[in-house]
């Protein structure tokens, strides 16, 4: 017979023998307690959604503010009927703001005859305003540039640009064609208004595109005075079209 110490014994040695397998097939998670397995980190389907919508915008590439531009320019007269004009210049412009500038601008002209125009007149009637030649333009203009974008060329390059609106005001010089014996010269002040666009190329360069309309009232020579003995005068337009390249100073510029 066992005696009870024994018996005791005999019991906690069978329950190990059993539990032992259990134990070997279900072994504790590194790591965690009591058996349970650690708590898997899952993202939070909040911030995956915030991540998805949130993209990181850059900063602009090209900065005008604080410097000079000094850009000499072609630009060709896109609205004369009688003549063939190409005025060559340059424009000095100071940018406060990126987006803010004033410019100082002279352009000299080279007028040339277009020979599909026949112009009729009276014998011994000077030239007007319509055949006369544009010497010379000046001008002081504000720049606002409200647009500043990119463009992606075939998927290859990013092209940086903006859209630049001006308005000034200066004058100009005219003359009657001294070929048809009335050389004359006249001073006219005149308006300018103008759009374009920039693409810049490097940290110190870009390609100026723009058109420009020099407003400017003359005389018309070809008509009479009226009852007061005035000149009648009309309002006329000269538009150009044209190219520059833009120098900045300082070349370089904090990103």
């Amino acid at each position: 017979m066992l005696n009870i110490k024994q018996r005791c014994l005999f019991a906690g040695i069978t329950l190990m023998l059993i539990a032992a397998p259990a134990w070997a097939q279900n072994p504790p998670a590194p790591g965690g307690q009591d058996g349970q397995a650690p708590e898997e980190t899952k993202e939070s389907p909040v911030t995956k959604s915030l991540d998805d919508k949130i993209k990181t915008v850059a900063k602009k590439s090209f900065i005008k503010k604080g410097r000079f531009e000094i850009q000499p320019f072609a630009s060709y007269a896109v609205n004369e009927p009688f003549k063939q004009r190409l005025m060559l210049g340059a424009a000095a412009t100071y940018h406060f703001v990126d987006s803010v500038a004033v410019q100082a601008f002279f352009g000299y002209n080279l007028n040339f005859a277009n020979d599909d125009t026949v112009i009729i007149r009276k014998q011994g009637a000077p030239d007007d305003a319509a055949t006369a030649d544009l010497k010379y333009n000046f001008a002081l203009d504000f720049v606002w540039t409200p647009i500043y974008g990119k463009l992606n060329l075939l998927g290859e390059w990013i092209i940086h640009h903006d859209v630049f609106f001006l308005v000034g005001f200066g004058g100009l010089g005219s003359g009657i064609d001294p070929k048809a014996g009335n050389p004359v010269s006249n001073f006219n002040l005149a308006g300018n208004i103008g759009l374009g666009t920039r693409v810049f190329l490097t940290d110190w360069l870009a390609l100026n595109l723009e058109v420009r309309d020099f407003i400017y009232s003359t005389e018309l020579a070809n008509l009479p005075a009226d009852k007061s003995g005035n000149k009648i005068t009309d309002i006329q337009h000269s538009i150009f079209a044209g190219l520059g390249f833009g120098f900045y100073i300082p070349f370089t510029f904090e990103r």
